[in-house]
């Protein structure tokens, strides 16, 4: 019984090894729900409630049977409240087990714990990354070796049990948390919140080594001359509270810290300056602010006896958004990134083209909170002027964000909101200031635009139409770097007649059926390289004008060209040598020069087109060890990465002997009237017994004959179902077993002799379509011998089986070439024929064996 226990629990510890093995989907998983195995990874910081994927920093397998997989996960910087449960509540008991219960939100492969696993199968316990946090004592007990107590750092302890049925590779690992415990300096405690305003302040304050700017105390005390102006937090604080501009989002870039802080302001329009030596955040909501001055005409100085008040759009007119598509991490989806886009309609049908603003909020959780704030952003694109002027010097007194209102008789605007962009001093100690223009509808959380004025000119119209380019070209053009050729296509062109106000052209490319990707303005042509072979490219030319129109996008000069690329054979190999060496067989030939030889294809048999596939190898040559016995011929030709073979393909012969002090022991020939068939069936030719695959149709879903053959009708000759164009190429055939009467030490091999009969290079093969043209099937410079050559090798393979007993077998492989030196009494063979083509069928010959004895 020991032995027993002894293979279950290797077979659990193989179980658990592939379970700790890294996993292909964790990389097919983006974002924050990805799991990572790093010691270098970023320690995120979390703020509110968001599902975030874990950093695994420790994973070892234990347990009598070595059926436990142990895995320590770290979630980001601590500490943090808690796991959010399933009623919405929070989990905040650490190092205790997680009840089955209203359940902590801790997800398997996107599934909750308790919906397939439940405690039977998954423990896990959190740690919310405290300065005095202990070790986890439950996994110190299991694996003496952790004593890590990851303080200020969250993470959790999950124990996995194994189960077939439960675990095939290491579960990815999420959790909705609720995030870190943010100070509030007015009312000076530290609590879990998701208001942006307090995330500010912690980013600002947080040490610079945990990812923040390090001003003033971290959690506290307010110092007596802070750098952070404690009255702005509380009035942002108030006011995100009051929009409920609260969320949650993790920050793990790694990027300037300004990016992290431009992340957060964005979730509530803030924005931080500096003033009288401290770091203030406002935020833009006329509704909730005040202008701090009116500034008149009387205040705008002159110069020269002109006001230096100057107003512009502020944005060009080809230029405003009529779309807005903003990223988010969805609480409603289980908080995978999401993507909401607005589009006006009326401005899109005016502009006449798609132009889209982007803005990442991914503190905005829900749409009840983002779509307000992508209705701002959309409508602060389209809306407002910016404003220049030169200012008494009383007005030094501005600061970025105030809101002020502007009198003038100019624009005829009066007590007209605006915001201050920039102060500073010009000549004579004029203070200049930039403002953008303000109104209060833009906050109202509804998307409903001002009407826009526009006006006529008798100067040329940038409206009108703008003409396409002429004398356009497009070549396809082979240059060669390192032996290796590449393709490339030239575009040329000319600028419009009698256009002198023409721009340039932009070149939009798509490549087959895809989406037309902008590539650059040019003025005289372009070149677009590497390009791929065999694929359709179109350009598009979209011809512009200085005032920034351009020509309708679907009017404009499209030009086609599919890809030919290197389409030339390789030059033939001088010659190829083959030398036996005892059972081994060393081939090799002289390396070609040419460019793009992908490697060399050596085949076996007595001609090129009906020997089997050996192998493919960069390098012209090959060792076989423990080759049959008889006389071999062996092939080589080169292959470019066009696919490709040299016109004439070298061949090498070599006779392997019988080794010395073996005799005959067994001889015996399979004719395969019998045995198990896969998609094989025994057949005659030339009235001598063969093996050859079926060729049926393949059965809807079915990738491989081994799930087709059970749905085969051989009586209907069809599969159940509906059936595929495509077919089963490949079959499988296992010769009955011969018994050598007694165990001994045998050397066997097989002849396996082939025959070939290709049907693809026919007529109908090189031209589907009966209305092809020479010029469309490309096979011009072509030799006829190319042109029906058929190119690609069927695949015999071989496999030797072998057995003591006659029920636990073994088995040899390449023995198709090779022979096999085995103990055993029981032996079988197992072939797999692949045809290259539908039309093609290779035969096998009747399979006679030999089995040699000698001394051992």
């Amino acid at each position: 019984m020991w032995f027993v226990a002894f293979v279950a629990s290797w077979l659990l510890s193989v179980a658990i090894g592939r379970m700790m093995a890294e996993d292909p989907h964790e990389q097919d998983d983006g974002g924050f729900l990805s799991n990572t195995r790093s010691t270098s990874s970023i320690v995120p910081l979390i703020y509110g409630r968001c599902r975030v994927g874990i950093n695994i920093v420790y994973m070892a397998s234990g347990g009598d049977d070595n059926d436990y997989l142990h895995i320590v996960g770290v979630l980001g910087e601590g500490p943090i409240h808690g796991i959010a449960r399933e009623d919405g509540s929070t989990f905040t008991s650490v190092a205790t087990q997680f009840p089955a219960d209203n359940p902590p939100l801790l997800y398997l492969d996107g599934e909750l714990w308790t919906s397939k696993w439940g405690t039977s199968f998954v423990y896990a316990e959190f740690f919310s990354g405290t300065p005095s946090q202990a070790v986890c004592t439950t996994l110190n007990a299991a694996m003496p070796e952790w004593t890590d107590t990851l303080r200020h750092t969250a993470g959790v302890y999950v124990r996995l049990k194994y189960d077939q049925d439960k675990f095939l590779t290491t579960p990815k690992i999420t959790v909705t948390v609720d995030g870190l415990q943010l100070y509030n300096p007015t009312a000076d405690a530290t609590a879990y919140s998701d208001n942006f305003a307090l995330m500010t302040y912690d980013l600002l304050t947080r040490p610079s080594t945990r990812g923040g700017l390090g001003l003033d105390a971290w959690h506290g005390p307010v110092p007596a001359s802070p750098r952070v102006s404690v009255a702005s937090i509380e009035a942002a604080r108030a006011y995100c509270a009051a929009k409920g501009w609260t969320g949650g989002f993790v920050l793990a870039d790694d990027v300037a810290f300004a990016e992290h802080l431009q992340t957060v302001l964005n979730c509530f329009r803030g924005e931080a300056i500096y003033s009288e030596s401290q770091i203030k955040i406002k935020f833009r909501d006329t509704n909730h602010e005040t202008p701090v001055l009116d500034i008149t005409e009387a205040d705008i100085v002159e110069d020269n006896g002109r006001t230096t008040l100057k107003i512009r759009p502020s944005a060009d007119l080809f230029d405003l958004p009529n779309a807005v598509e903003a990223t988010f991490f969805n609480a409603d989806k289980k908080y995978v990134e999401d993507t909401y886009q607005k589009t006006d309609a009326d401005a899109l049908a005016i502009d006449g083209d798609l132009r889209k603003l982007t803005k990442h909020l991914p503190g905005l959780n829900t749409l009840e909170k983002l779509v307000p704030m992508a209705n701002y952003y959309l409508e602060r694109g389209r809306y407002g002027h910016i404003i220049e002027a030169g200012l008494a010097d009383k007005y030094f007194a501005l600061e970025a964000s105030d809101l002020v209102t502007l009198t003038h008789s100019m624009p005829g605007w009066v007590d007209r909101l605006a915001r201050v962009v920039s102060v500073g001093v010009g000549p004579g100690n004029v203070i200049t200031v930039e403002l953008l223009e303000e109104n209060e509808t833009l906050y109202d959380d509804a998307y409903n635009p001002s009407q826009i004025s526009w006006f006529s000119t008798t100067l040329p119209d940038p409206s009108a139409p703008v003409p396409g380019v002429i004398n356009a070209s497009i070549a396809e053009d082979l240059f060669s770097t390192r032996l290796r050729s590449y393709t490339r296509l030239v575009v040329e062109f000319d600028p419009p007649a009698a256009y002198p106000w023409w721009a340039g052209a932009q070149v939009w490319v798509r490549i087959g059926t895809g989406a037309w990707v902008y590539m650059t303005v040019s003025r005289d042509g372009y070149l677009l390289e590497p390009v791929e072979e065999g694929q359709i490219y179109s350009i598009k030319l979209v011809s512009t004008n200085i005032w920034g129109a351009a020509e309708t996008f679907d009017n404009a000069l499209t030009l086609q060209c599919m890809v030919l690329g290197e389409d030339a054979f390789p030059s033939d190999i001088s010659g190829m040598t083959a030398v036996a060496n005892g059972d081994s067989v060393s081939i090799y030939a002289t390396p070609l020069l040419d460019d793009n030889i992908e490697g060399y294809e050596v085949r076996f048999g007595s001609a090129w087109n009906g020997a089997l596939f050996m192998s493919f190898n960069k390098a012209p040559s090959l060792r076989l060890n423990g080759v049959r016995p008889g006389m071999h011929t062996f092939w080589m030709a080169a292959r470019n990465n066009a696919g490709n073979y040299s016109s004439a393909p070298v061949s090498a012969t070599c006779r392997v002997f019988i080794p010395a002090g073996l005799t005959s022991a067994h001889s015996w020939s399979w004719d395969f009237t019998t045995g198990t068939f896969e998609n094989t069936e025994h057949a005659t030719y030339n009235s001598a017994d063969v093996l050859k695959t079926l060729h049926v149709a393949a059965s809807q879903g079915a990738a491989q004959f081994d799930d087709a053959i059970g749905g085969y009708d051989s009586a209907e000759g069809v599969f159940d179902g509906d059936t595929q164009q495509a077919t089963v190429v490949s079959g499988r055939w296992t010769s009955p077993t011969y018994d050598m009467s007694a165990l001994k030490v045998v050397r066997i091999w097989g002849d396996f002799l082939t025959i070939l009969l290709a049907g693809s290079a026919t007529w109908s093969g090189i031209f589907p379509n009966e209305t092809e043209t020479w010029e469309q099937a490309n096979v011009q410079g072509k030799t006829w011998a190319q042109i029906f050559a058929s190119s690609v090798a069927a695949q015999l393979q071989a496999s030797l089986l072998y057995s003591e007993n006659g029920t636990d077998w073994n088995r040899a492989d390449r023995f198709e070439i090779l022979c096999a030196e085995v103990y055993a009494r029981y032996l079988a063979v197992e072939i797999t024929i692949t045809d290259p083509t539908t039309d093609t069928y290779l035969y096998l010959q009747e399979l006679n064996m030999s089995a040699y004895t000698g001394p051992t």
